[in-house]
């Protein structure tokens, strides 16, 4: 988690154009407002894309120590800003902001929802970097789960010597081994399954 006083400082810091802290060759950009508690992780030299995470909220003008105005916009969904590139397209800046103005808990946080979805670690060795967009964030532990259901399950033993054929839910014919995790029905002779890969 992030606590207010060093997001808070650091977020109503504004910098003068020209300054050296600039990044994506804007130096109009409000460097420190607009990337506190950010970061970018990539693996094998590719940046992920953050799921889930349409919006943020949006920086106050003016640092308080209690956070009220903070606070305030926290409660506001439409105080808060999208995430996404001017393009609209989505962004690979993960973005982190306090529970509360004037919390200053240290305490390590791990989303029920995962930061990234759809990565799919092939077997062998990969190289995973996290790069923090502004002083004074360092991110040093990455939580990996496995999903919930992999391969193909539920799949009971053949009755007769017909091909299995394997269709999604718009009777599209597909191959079970490159499909994506999802609901297929899986034909065999007069037999039709509903199986989850």
């Amino acid at each position: 988690s992030v606590p207010w006083s060093q997001y808070g400082l650091v977020a109503s810091t504004g910098v003068e154009p020209g300054s050296k802290y600039m990044i994506e060759n804007n130096n109009m950009l409000n460097w420190p407002k607009e990337y506190a508690a950010s970061m970018v992780l990539e693996l094998d030299n590719e940046p992920l894309i953050p799921a889930n995470q349409p919006l943020r909220p949006a920086v106050p003008e003016v640092f308080s120590e209690d956070g009220a105005e903070f606070n305030r916009i926290l409660a506001d969904k439409s105080q808060w800003i999208p995430t996404q590139n001017p393009d609209g397209k989505a962004s690979e800046i993960l973005y982190f902001w306090p529970k509360a103005g004037g919390n200053n808990s240290f305490e390590p946080t791990v989303n029920t929802t995962p930061d990234y979805t759809n990565v799919r670690l092939t077997p062998g060795e990969h190289t995973l970097r996290v790069k923090s967009l502004c002083y004074p964030w360092h991110f040093d532990a990455i939580h990996i789960t496995k999903p919930k259901t992999s391969g193909i399950t539920d799949i009971e033993a053949e009755t007769d010597n017909a091909p299995v054929e394997w269709y999604n839910l718009q009777g599209i014919r597909v191959n079970p081994e490159t499909a994506s995790p999802g609901l297929y029905l899986r034909r065999q002779g007069n037999k039709t399954q509903k199986i989850k890969l």
